[in-house]
């Protein structure tokens, strides 16, 4: 059999190509990931109450405000948890609306 230059060039297709494809660009994915400030306040210890809210007034009010911060807290950021899955795709219906004044 013989061969003649153009047999041979056939041959050698696949190895251009493969030394042409490592000639691209190597893209690096970056994972999408909720802001860490959303995840951080769902993460947040709830306030501990001390001996002091038994008989100080004062210091129930104080730990009763504290937990009522740290509850809106975790369910604003919650809903804005929620929000960013429906923008990324989830088929969520239960997600609370942005708060009027927007907390996005």
């Amino acid at each position: 059999m013989r061969y003649t230059i153009r047999s041979r060039a056939i041959h050698l297709i696949p190895a251009f190509a493969l030394l042409a494809s490592s000639c691209a660009p190597t893209i690096i994915e970056k994972p999408i990931f909720p802001r860490p400030a959303d995840v951080r306040d769902l993460v947040t210890d709830k306030p501990r109450a001390t001996p002091d809210i038994v008989t100080d007034p004062e210091a129930r009010a104080a730990h009763n405000a504290a937990v009522e911060t740290w509850g809106i807290g975790n369910w604003l950021a919650g809903g804005r948890l929620c929000r960013w899955f429906v923008r990324m795709g989830a088929d969520y219906d239960f997600c609370p609306p942005a708060p009027v004044g927007g907390d996005e």
